[in-house]
């Protein structure tokens, strides 16, 4: 979907001449006419993210077709699902983020506020060839608005329903000649839409402060550079998760309640009334600091670009763990089955850095041939930490043999901690028998990865209306691991280290740290056929392959996996030997310490236009992706180890369409619709899953949404806006069990207000028909236990901004 700008964008298109109205897109690292890419895209421009409320990602990403998003554990747990391949906690994205040309080292870093922009580009398919691997199913890419040589300024602040408040501002000039500056910041907030009946605590809370500074050279000669630095603090809840567990016969028989309401079965569609009930408050914190440097320099017949980037993000979260209640609470009983998941708490802390630096060389436009060669390194690293703790002390004359495998309660269920619900401190550590809050298990682990690419592609124009592009990237990715948890002995493991490598390998602490190393190599090719159809309309068709690096779980993940279910198995049947249990567990785990690399072919067809003069703007594209490997996230309640798994075969078919229509000056229709039939084509560990739907994946998305622009007098307009977003039916687990699915669910935004040169006052409202649905089912035992956490309900307030 293309939000056209009123005006024609500053910048040149590589082909042609900009003409009024025209959309410039960057995101094939080329400016080229909207019209003229052979990519699907979305295209939000500084006007149309005004006009739209955009102030974080998902006020644009669900207005994309074959778009969905997923944020539920914290602030900082931001999930994207592009036709129907998800990106996944834990693992590398599917889809490529960068800001001002700066490709992100983690998700949680762009999970920020969006002020002060100038253009959100959507690309959807395969773009490997151009930023690498994680870019299987797209890119995203945002440019900040540029520093001005005239001095200018902006801002915003809106304030509205539960707390809910976000002010910016920016200022622009120049500090020299050739040398100019833009100043920016934004100050955000929301209480959320819930409160924990228990601890009082505003559960979907979330704060942000961020500051942006960028400086540009041009002093009209060949050499032109531009840098960024931007700092972020937030603080907000976590662990925003509400559990049903189902009535089983001789474990609950009674069935289960929740603050009093009776669970009659475990539909994550249905009771959703059902309030936060953790009695530890969630906590949530992140830092980011990134930078990013582009150096240009502009030869008679091509321009050299060199771009560098930085990014550190620290994130910090603790709550409750499942089934997220309170112990103490006598209006909510799980009854057998709170002592199988115990009262415990999870922490977790992760450190993300990652460096990169590009180099390529482009080609200045031709008639005939376009090029470009480069080379890519990125580095990262990112230190996981993940503890549980009891939630509570002790009890007094608790023997060393009594606290092997203890979770909180006794053998007849009876809950035996003395006292709970503490907030958990930071830093995550080892938290001793002693303490109000001893830690049960401690898993520490360092991921190192190296990416080298070499790149190029070529265009030639066979006559002005048909061109062929190749393109291709050879990425060879170095990952390696190493256990680096402190091996002292844990006394719930009867004195086994903490350390799982230690523990399960054998091995020494300074060999676990080491751990294993193993490389990912991925050629990524892509053909595309562009024919334009004179001035207002393309066909284009495209062929490509992307891929998501491979990688490793914590070291010792799938045996902490099988000793749980052993441990479990004895305890439901005491007569089973610990051979026959192992056998057992063996057989129902599926996870392993390593998972394999994701490679994504994609078949794409597409057609763009502009006609009757602009009143009509209509994009769809078809496309067909053989997925294999496709990487799923799992967690394992029983054994609180979290792992990524792959699905063998998958295969996604499916359509986009948009449409604008400007039927007058002052009236614009627009919609999108994207369809997806994904079907899972192989699963050795688990065949029943054949022929079902992957994960995370909506079967449709529809927007559908009307704005005016009407003239009131010489200096103020009335400006209104509405829309429409619908999500079809998400399945939340491989073998598509129907307690595990969101069924489909509709919200309605809209705006209205007053608009002059200088100011702008606008009231607005989200989901204002305050429909109740999930953002996020987590299955955790099939046709048992669920969790799921909610969306926001109705908010509305006012906006002000002025410029000058």
């Amino acid at each position: 979907m293309a939000f056209a700008q009123s005006e024609a964008s500053s910048a040149s298109a590589d082909r042609g001449e900009v003409s009024e109205g025209d959309i410039v897109v960057t995101g094939l690292k080329r400016d080229s006419k909207l019209i003229e890419t052979p990519v699907s895209i979305s295209v939000f421009d500084s006007e149309s993210i005004v006009n739209a409320g955009i102030q974080k990602p998902n006020d644009f990403l669900q207005l994309t077709p074959n778009v969905d998003i997923v944020s539920s554990v914290n602030a900082g747990d931001f999930l994207i699902n592009v036709r129907g391949q998800a990106s996944i906690r834990n693992a590398e994205p599917s889809v490529a983020i960068l800001i001002d040309g700066v490709k992100i080292g983690s998700p949680a870093e762009f999970n920020s506020a969006l002020f002060d922009l100038e253009q959100i580009e959507v690309l959807k398919g395969p773009q490997g060839t151009v930023y690498g691997r994680n870019a299987s199913a797209g890119a995203i890419v945002i440019t900040t608005k540029k520093p001005t040589e005239e001095f200018t300024g902006s801002g915003m602040f809106s304030y509205g329903k539960f707390g809910t408040y976000n002010a910016n501002a920016s200022l622009s000039g120049q500090i020299m000649p050739g040398l100019t500056a833009r100043i920016s910041g934004a100050f955000t907030g929301t209480d959320g839409s819930y409160t924990n009946v228990n601890t009082g605590e505003k559960t979907q809370r979330f704060k942000e402060e961020v500051g942006r500074l960028r400086l540009r050279w041009d002093d009209g000669g060949p050499f032109t550079a531009d840098g960024r630095i931007l700092l972020s603090h937030a603080t907000g809840g976590a662990v925003t998760y509400t559990a049903k567990i189902q009535a089983v016969p001789g474990l609950s028989p009674n069935g289960t309640l929740v603050h009093g309401i009776p669970i009659t079965d475990i539909s994550a569609n249905k009771n959703l009334n059902i309030p936060f009930i953790s009695d530890v408050p969630g906590r949530y914190e992140r830092d980011i600091f990134s930078t990013g440097l582009m150096l240009n320099y502009d030869f008679e017949s091509a321009d050299l670009t060199s771009i560098t980037g930085y990014s550190n993000v620290r994130q910090f979260s603790s709550g409750k763990n499942y089934p997220y209640s309170n112990a103490s609470d006598p209006t909510t009983n799980y009854f057998g089955w709170t002592p199988i998941f115990g009262d415990r708490t999870q922490n977790l802390v992760i450190k993300t850095k990652q460096f990169m630096q590009e180099l390529r060389l482009t080609s200045k436009p031709g008639d005939f041939l376009e090029w470009q060669v480069g080379g890519e390194f990125v580095w990262n690293k990112r230190d996981y930490r993940i503890g549980n703790t009891l939630n509570g002390a002790l009890p007094a004359g608790i023997t060393a043999a009594e606290l092997v495998g203890y979770v909180g309660y006794n053998a007849a269920g009876q809950r035996t901690l003395v006292g709970g619900g503490n907030a958990i401190p930071f830093p995550v550590g080892i938290f001793g028998l002693n303490s109000a809050y001893p830690t049960t298990n401690l898993v520490e682990d360092r991921f190192v990865g190296k990416n080298y690419a070499p790149f190029a592609n070529v265009t030639v124009h066979f006559t002005k209306q048909l061109s062929l592009e190749l393109a291709g990237r050879y990425d060879i990715e170095k990952r390696s691991t190493g256990s680096i948890g402190p091996d002292q002995p844990n006394p719930f493991l009867g004195g086994a280290s903490y350390n799982a490598c230690v523990r399960i390998t054998g091995q020494t602490a300074a060999q676990c740290a080491d751990g294993i190393s193993k490389t990912f190599k991925q050629f990524q090719p892509k053909a595309t056929l562009t024919y334009k159809i004179g001035d207002n309309a393309s066909a284009y068709a495209s062929w490509g392959r992307s891929f998501k690096s491979g990688g490793f779980n914590p070291i010792g993940t799938r045996e902490t996996a099988v000793l749980s279910r052993v441990t479990l198995f004895r305890q439901q049947d005491p007569s089973l030997s610990a051979a026959a249990a192992r056998a057992r567990a063996e057989a129902a785990i599926i996870t392993q310490d390593t998972f394999k690399k994701e490679v994504a072919t994609t078949y794409e067809v597409g057609f763009k236009s502009e006609l009757f003069d602009r009143v009509l703007t209509l994009n769809t594209a078809l496309f067909w992706t053989d997925v294999k490997n496709n990487q799923q996230y799992v967690f394992d309640p029983i054994a609180f180890v979290e792992s990524i798994e792959s699905i063998d075969k998958s295969r996604i078919k499916g359509l986009e369409i948009d449409a604008t229509v400007r039927p007058t000056k002052w009236l614009t229709f627009f919609g999108a619709f994207g369809y997806i039939d994904a079907k899972i084509r192989k699963l050795a560990a688990n065949p029943a899953a054949v022929g079902k739907t992957p994960p995370y994946v909506p079967e449709t998305t529809l927007t559908l949404g009307s704005s005016v622009d009407i003239p009131l007098d010489d200096t103020k307009n009335f400006i209104g806006r509405v829309e429409y977003n619908r999500t079809g039916r998400t399945e939340y687990n491989t073998i598509n069990d129907p307690d595990f699915a969101r069924t489909p669910y509709s919200v309605v935004n809209g705006r209205l207000g007053i608009k002059t040169d200088n100011w702008d006052m606008t009231l607005w409202g989200r989901n204002l028909f305050n429909k109740r649905y999930v953002k996020e089912i987590a299955p955790i035992i099939a046709g048992t236990a669920n969790a799921f956490s909610l969306a926001d309900l109705r908010t509305y307030g006012l906006e002000v901004r002025f410029r000058f």
